[in-house]
């Protein structure tokens, strides 16, 4: 490995974890299409699906939110209304799927919500079917559950009694130590029209030529630093770059709070630029409460009355900006609530070891709030060649869906940074990414990895790298793309058998993993959560940053690094 690029020896490892024959998008099963050709008829009767209709499904079905990023179960009820799988007895099925959302327990008063009576019910239904479903001596299951809970936090799957043949069609999240992993699905993109019909005149009108585009786009969420800190970092190394597109709505709190911490801890004993001391605190030397309390009331008006609607909290016509700051429950609401000043400054630490009080400083109006709509946000993409993916709150996003899509019309091409655990090691693609078991995202787009303090490595020499991408190459990964756009657009009209949306590639996905339990109930599917050293093959590897002779370069210059690489390449295989 020292003799080799990262580039050559990301090819190497990339040979030996595809599947034989496989070809991008292709399905795994043995009526799988070569890659070249065009979505044709589902083979009618690959497996047999039983739709079974809970008391509840009435009410569950997700019908007013079907554009919603979590509404994934309307569009799999959708397709599964005339498909040419179904059956109509649980006896004949090999899958049997739960026809009712359990996504959205927060769109229901606490005293009337259905989702508690849908998860009861499933729960019933799996254990009748398998009563002894915890028993070592289940050797394989009959007929496979599943039912659809995206949207985890709120979502009612972990309320049900887990069983190896019932999975969940759903995003991950952080807390992957659930009983048997679940299908992960892309989160539904489903508009505008010109990113999923087949008409190309609307996307083409938006393309620019590729030398002509800006390098990076990276806009989004930014969570709050104890939650996870991969966008601030990714940020941070970002900030001020010409080449790169900045565009956060609320990366502004991290900058309130950084201005809390300046202005009354700098100087004082508390605070430099990157540290923080305790020192101070408990002798009672922290500011008065109304005093802080002002400040940040001062500051909140400020930002209202001079970015309106895109700063969170402020965009009710009905409330001055005083009054729309009092009610803010992140920061002034902390205040009033706990009543102590420690509780606003016990950020400054996290803050200062990120270095945002010094981000702030120099950035000046650079984190000003920027909120783009839906349309606008993919129109950005359209211009710049490649868009960052990287974990927000958690893991999953939607953001890979979203630029696999924009992909496959000729937009941005995905730079997708992994994830990795407290220990430093490389969580599976699996986990996160949808089909990771038929699609190579590196024939996309680009996968590069965290390292120590969740920081991408050699930063610098990978923007070089992106940059020396030539439209040629593009074109390549334009085409590759296109093949893959309907496992992760949401579509209707794929009811007469055409595998034309993600929720058609959900079905199959569903009915091959029904084939693998009815075959048998491998060790790494019994236990809670993944298994590094199974050995199912994943057709996206590790890890494949662009080639460039400076990364190279970077790789044989450290032990360390070598190692790090290394774990990053190890970490690749996935439970069946």
């Amino acid at each position: 490995m020292h003799t080799h690029s990262i580039h050559a020896v990301m090819h190497a490892a990339h040979d030996a974890t595809r599947p034989p024959n496989a070809e991008l998008g292709a399905a795994t099963s043995r009526t799988s299409r070569p890659a070249e050709a065009a979505p044709g008829p589902i083979t009618p009767r690959r497996c047999n699906v039983y739709v079974h209709q809970p008391s509840s499904a009435d009410k569950l079905t997700d019908s007013g939110w079907r554009e919603d990023q979590y509404a994934v179960h309307w569009w799999v009820q959708r397709a599964l209304q005339s498909h040419p799988w179904r059956v109509q007895s649980s006896a004949e099925a090999d899958v049997i799927y739960f026809n009712s959302s359990l996504t959205y327990s927060n769109r229901f008063p606490r005293n009337q919500n259905p989702l508690g009576s849908a998860a009861t019910e499933l729960t019933h239904q799996v254990d009748l079917m398998y009563p002894t479903a915890n028993d070592s001596t289940l050797r394989r299951c009959g007929a496979v559950w599943f039912a659809t809970s995206f949207n985890q936090r709120s979502g009612k799957h972990t309320k049900i009694r887990p069983s190896p043949c019932l999975r969940f069609v759903r995003e991950v999240m952080w807390g992957i130590g659930e009983f048997g992993l679940p299908l992960v699905a892309p989160f539904v993109v489903a508009s505008p029209s010109w990113l999923t019909t087949s008409d190309t005149s609307a996307a083409r009108q938006k393309l620019v030529p590729w030398a002509e585009r800006k390098l990076l786009f990276f806009a989004g969420h930014m969570p709050q630093l104890h939650i996870n800190n991969v966008r601030w970092n990714l940020w941070r190394d970002l900030q001020g770059d010409p080449r790169a597109t900045l565009i956060s709505p609320d990366v502004i709190n991290l900058a309130r709070y950084a201005r809390v911490c300046d202005n009354f801890l700098r100087g004082r004993g508390f605070i430099g630029n990157t540290t923080f001391s305790l020192r101070g605190i408990s002798a009672g030397l922290l500011p008065p409460l109304r005093d802080v309390y002002d400040f940040m009331m001062a500051d909140c008006v400020a930002l209202c009355k001079a970015h309106g609607e895109t700063v969170e909290g402020c965009g009710d016509s009905k409330l001055s900006p005083e009054q729309a700051c009092a009610n803010d429950r992140n920061m002034i609401q902390r205040i009033i609530r706990e009543n102590s000043t420690q509780a606003v400054f016990s950020k400054c630490r996290i803050l200062a070891a990120h270095e945002v009080p010094a981000v702030v400083r120099k950035a000046r109006g650079q984190l000003d709030p920027v909120r783009l709509s839906h349309e606008l946000y993919l129109e950005e993409m359209m211009r710049h060649k490649f868009c960052v993916v990287a974990a927000g709150d958690d893991m999953s996003t939607r953001k890979i869906g979203e630029t696999m899509a924009v992909a496959s019309r000729g937009g941005c091409l995905p730079l997708i940074v992994g994830n990795h655990n407290n220990s430093g090691q490389p969580i599976p693609h699996f986990a996160y990414l949808p089909h990771t078991e038929s699609i190579d995202y590196c024939r996309v787009g680009f996968i590069v990895p965290l390292m120590i303090r969740k920081r991408v490595p050699a930063f610098k020499q990978m923007l070089a790298a992106l940059e020396g991408v030539t439209t040629n190459e593009w074109r390549e990964r334009h085409r590759a793309a296109k093949q893959l756009r309907s496992w992760f657009v949401y579509r209707e009209g794929s009811t007469k058998g055409d595998a034309s949306s993600a929720s058609d590639h959900i079905i199959s996905r569903m009915c091959q993993m029904a084939a693998q339990l009815r075959r048998t109930l491998p060790t790494a599917v019994l236990s809670r959560g993944y298994d590094n050293k199974t050995t199912a093959r994943q057709a996206t590897p590790q890890m494949c940053p662009p080639h460039s002779e400076a990364l190279a370069e970077w790789q044989r210059s450290s032990a360390k690094h070598m190692r790090l690489c290394d774990a990053w390449f190890r970490g690749r295989a996935a439970p069946e």
